[in-house]
């Protein structure tokens, strides 16, 4: 079986007070994480709420 890695720029925040509005969206996105949306969201807050940026 053969294996490859992707690489994509799905964008950047224009500053740090962005930051937990993009990873937000990023993580609520359905083509990012295949789950259901209840399940997303607790996801994407889980992450939010972790990263160092979150105030």
């Amino acid at each position: 079986m053969k294996e490859a890695i992707i690489l994509l720029n799905m964008g950047e925040p224009n500053n740090l007070s962005e930051v937990k509005v993009f990873l937000n969206n990023m993580f609520n996105d359905r083509r990012i994480i295949q789950a259901p949306l209840l399940i997303r969201k607790v996801i994407s807050f889980l992450i939010v709420k972790s990263s160092l940026f979150s105030s």
